[in-house]
């Protein structure tokens, strides 16, 4: 049975060549992907020709000029953010960009904390660690598989977690690098695999917290 994170998140960035100032909430009323009254209700944080920051209650999106993010903290909206990024880009379809990444991050909340070390010690042995430092512990951890087609990687970060005592925090980036920067390739990548990276990435969080119970 699938362990359940105590926070749960996922994020789609996108990099390429963008305006941020267009990235308004009225922007995406008039386009019809938010609801009028979403629009009218958006914490707009900052609208600039560098950077554009708003949030509504199921989203944030944060755009600069090379650079486009829209993350959520909640699971149920892990397919609208999807439908957010590929309505928005088939609309702007001239966009050059030249990579996507599918993000998800995931806090696990451990039994105990003996259960919380040996998580560390089995991810991270020490023994190497011996003679040159008194008490050594895992900070920061990152793992890189690489991808051939579509170009790109896995990339799988652990800590301990920040939220969640005692927990363990798990971040997985699936990059891909976007052929001719063509925006029909890169919408072609996340309509057809958001799901299944989603589940990818619960998958390999899982297989890694059961190596300790």
């Amino acid at each position: 049975m699938p362990l359940i994170p105590e926070i749960d998140g996922s994020s789609i960035v996108v990099l390429g060549s963008f305006n941020p100032a267009i990235f308004h909430p009225l922007w995406f009323k008039i386009n019809q992907l938010i609801r009028p009254e979403e629009a009218d209700s958006a914490k707009l944080e900052v609208t600039h020709p560098a950077v554009s920051i708003f949030s509504l209650e199921w989203f944030k999106l944060q755009v600069e000029m090379e650079r486009f993010v829209v993350e959520t903290t909640d699971k149920a909206n892990f397919g609208p953010i999807s439908d957010l990024v590929l309505g928005t880009f088939s609309i702007l379809d001239h966009t050059p960009v030249r990579a996507l990444g599918m993000n998800r991050v995931m806090h696990f909340k451990m039994d105990s904390r003996e259960k919380w070390h040996a998580f560390g010690h089995m991810i991270a042995p020490k023994d190497v660690w011996h003679g040159i430092m008194e008490r050594p512990g895992l900070q920061s951890l990152t793992m890189e598989d690489p991808r051939d087609d579509p170009l790109g990687f896995t990339r799988v970060r652990i800590e301990p977690s920040k939220q969640v005592d005692p927990g363990i925090f798990i971040e997985v980036n699936n990059h891909y690098e976007i052929e001719d920067n063509n925006i029909q390739n890169m919408l072609n990548i996340l309509k057809g695999s958001w799901k299944e990276v989603l589940l990818k990435s619960e998958s390999i969080a899982n297989h890694l917290i059961k190596k300790v119970e």
